[in-house]
């Protein structure tokens, strides 16, 4: 049964709504939040600043800012990122949100409780409490969830406001300013304090393909280079609150654009990317003599299948050919 929603938490949403903190705030102006029962630290992130996508995502535990600093800093350390490794690494990240969206984006029970609770929404601002999990669907959240929520809009709702004319710099005056500002509860009352930075970025993963079919692709004749992606497809598959976001694995023939191996994989099944990958190119009988790609997602998933095949890999920023055959399936499966 979908967890039920308080009073309370709709009370909050809609204030945020109304105080529409993205007007000023940038959604990398994070705050931290302690529970004041667990003591872990989230990060509170503003979304809306570009005038659509109105939410207030936080963050729960390292890899997730981690993953939120690569994306707004990948240029910054020359760190190749295509529009879709961007929606993967934000699909796949722990966090939870309060989503305002249209009334036909929320789930059934969702607009069950909505109506149990006798609210009145119209156009984009139906409130919507998120839980979002690695290569899993947003589902929505449970009670113990809902709980980091209602702090997350309480602080929220507190400190915005202060940072409308006040930018973080002048709140950390008397501080280091590479500490980051968390509220946190002592002694009954929320006050401010000062946490260090999480500075570092997500590191790729590279997964060490299978023996045997990098045997078996070593067996083929040698055919020329390749240009290949794989990255999430943000369509997802499966019924409500156990769909799963699949994986595309494309590879083209650079020049011409021709497309030699195509698949999808479904991230729960226990295979590893390069095996994945492996698999739909001993299908299409390739041995290529290179690999390219234009990005680092990619590239890092294909390092160890690169060296264990003996072959180059590179990083190409422009890729036309590929990019072509990427935007046209996400057309595709936009279509579905």
């Amino acid at each position: 049964m979908a967890p039920t929603m308080t009073s309370r938490l709709y009370d909050l949403a809609d204030q945020l709504y109304c105080l529409a903190p993205w007007t000023w705030l940038h959604e990398s102006q994070l705050i931290g939040l302690q529970h004041p029962d667990t003591n872990e630290i989230a990060w509170i992130s503003i979304m809306g600043a570009g005038g659509n996508h109105r939410t207030l995502a936080l963050y729960l535990g390292t890899e997730a800012i981690q993953r939120f600093n690569l994306i707004q800093q990948h240029e910054d350390h020359n760190i190749l990122l295509t529009g879709a490794d961007i929606t993967s690494l934000l699909l796949g990240t722990r966090q939870l949100q309060v989503n305002f969206a249209f009334r036909n984006e929320l789930f059934p029970h969702e607009l069950a409780t909505i109506k149990s609770l006798k609210r009145k929404y119209r156009g984009e601002n139906w409130p919507a409490f998120r839980s979002f999990h690695p290569s899993l669907a947003p589902i929505t959240a449970s009670p113990e969830e809902t709980s980091w929520l209602e702090f997350a809009l309480e602080q929220t709702l507190i400190v915005a406001p202060r940072l409308r004319h006040d930018p973080f710099a002048n709140l950390a005056a008397n501080t280091d300013h590479n500490v980051a500002l968390v509220r946190s509860r002592s002694s009954g009352s929320w006050q401010d304090s000062w946490h260090p930075e999480i500075s570092s970025i997500y590191s790729f993963p590279e997964p060490e393909p299978s023996e045997l079919l990098v045997a078996s692709i070593r067996k083929l004749p040698r055919s020329h280079p390749i240009a290949t992606s794989w990255h999430m497809i943000p369509e997802p598959v499966g019924k409500s609150g156990e769909a799963y976001f699949p994986y595309l694995s494309l590879t083209i023939e650079p020049k011409s654009g021709q497309v030699v191996s195509l698949d999808t994989a479904n991230p729960l099944d226990g295979i590893s990317p390069p095996d994945s990958i492996l698999r739909a190119w001993l299908k299409s009988g390739i041995n290529p003599s290179a690999i390219l790609t234009n990005s680092a997602a990619t590239a890092a998933t294909l390092a160890a299948t690169a060296r264990a095949l003996d072959i180059p890999l590179h990083i190409n920023p422009h890729i036309p050919a590929l990019e072509d055959a990427v935007s046209s399936l996400a057309r595709y499966f936009n279509q579905l």
